[in-house]
Parts: C-alpha cells; structure tokens; sequence
C-alpha cells in the first residue's frame, strides 16, 4: 500500500462548493482505503496498492467532477515524498522576508518547458525552484496585496496546477496521521 496525498484545484472556492464528506465517502467507493480530508480546500489523504499517479488523477478527478457538477483537476504524489520535500524546506535558502508568502504549487502533469527563475513583469511572485510536478514560490506585496502563483505557473507552463500555502502544507502534513 501506498499513501498518497491528493491535491483538487477548484473545490470550494469559486462557487464550486462540495462537502469533504461527501468527497471522502465518494472516494472510498470507488476503492479508495483510509480516506481521510484536511481542510474545505480540497486536500485527501488515501491509501492504494496502485502506484500509478496519474491513473490516480483520473481515477478521482473523474469521481469528484460527478459531485462537483464541472471538471475538477487533481494532483496526487506519494505522501513520502512530500515529507522529504518538506524536511529540506528549500524556503531557507532563499531571499524570503517573514513578511513574504510562501507557496507550493502542485501541477497536474509535467510541463514540456520549466525555466527557472519564473518571475511576474513586476516581480511580486517568483518561482524558484521545480521538480517532479512541484514548484515553490514567494509572493511579494505589491499595492497592498499578494498575486497568488497560480497564474503564472499556468500561463507560461501551460499545465493546470493548485496552490497551498507552505504553512498549510506544514500543518497538513504534520497533523494528518
């Protein structure tokens, strides 16, 4: 068995609002084991004997588009290697101020060209470092506000892709058994 966090781009936000129970028990049916939600933003944690990912992808996607009522993409990578990621918090050897918001973004497939660093015309958001369908980012204010880095990711890859911020992926990560 393998554990694996999922990632939905899209769910309950935006006016597409769907029950995390609802999610979990739609997932457990259709052969999901120890489903288990964080948060109303769409994080999942399962387990599966299967180890292919993006079979995975659509196996859920295809399941939570039904609740949804609109296509819902999704992310899904091996809990294990979010850890690792995790643990070597490459957010320590950037140029990150406290006040900055840190980023991981989660694209659904791989992009044909990832060049680094990606950075806005204005350089409120930086895209520094990739790997195995994973960005990191820093979002500077600008105006008052943050520009999330979903966009620019999208855009300039041209892959559908999800956003947490690092403190939450932090928690998630460390709460979920």
């Amino acid at each position: 068995m393998v554990f694996y966090v999922a990632f939905l781009r899209g769910v309950n936000v935006f006016g597409t609002w769907v029950k995390m129970e609802d999610i979990r028990k739609r997932l457990m049916s259709a052969g999901l084991q120890d489903v288990q939600t964080y948060i109303q933003s769409g994080n999942i944690f399962f387990t599966s004997p299967d180890k292919d990912e993006h079979a995975l992808q659509d196996k859920i996607s295809k399941e939570i588009t039904k609740l949804a009522g609109k296509e819902i993409h999704v992310a899904v990578f091996p809990r294990v290697e979010l850890h690792v990621l995790l643990s070597a918090n490459p957010f320590q050897k950037t140029n990150a101020k406290p006040e900055d918001k840190k980023s991981i973004i989660f694209l659904m497939k791989e992009p044909k060209h990832a060049k680094l660093p990606l950075r806005t015309p204005e350089s409120d958001v930086e895209i520094f470092y990739y790997r195995n369908r994973i960005a990191l980012g820093i979002s500077r204010k600008r105006n008052g506000k943050f520009t999330y880095p979903t966009a620019l990711v999208e855009s300039k890859w041209s892959v559908p892709a999800t956003t947490r911020f690092w403190h939450t992926f932090e928690n998630m990560l460390n709460e979920v058994p």
